[in-house]
């Protein structure tokens, strides 16, 4: 049973590390001019997926709920694009992606 638990577990970090990947080179390229809003809402898309995807107790849900709805208000808000590099960073940190 630990054995299909750690499997899960190490399926679920890499799924999240991808996201978070594909989230940060969209908000980079949002910032630089290279991506249109589009691209913000479908790494809301591939967050919003994640997070259903996460049982409710897994330790980063929190984090990446709060990414999404950064991510959301980035093409309005330079301030929530600052913050949302701050939370991929602090999520990198932990996931080293």
């Amino acid at each position: 049973m630990d054995q299909v638990s750690d499997t899960v577990n190490r399926e679920r970090i890499a799924c999240l590390k991808e996201v978070l990947a594909f989230s940060r080179q969209v908000l980079s390229d949002y910032v630089n001019g290279k991506a249109r809003k589009e691209a913000l809402v479908t790494a809301e898309i591939k967050l919003k997926a994640l997070l259903d995807e996460l049982p409710p107790d897994f330790y980063v849900k929190f984090d990446i709920a709060f990414l999404l709805g950064l991510i959301h208000d980035a093409s309005w808000d330079g301030y929530a694009i600052q913050m949302a590099f701050l939370r991929l960073e602090r999520l990198k940190a932990n996931f080293g992606f």
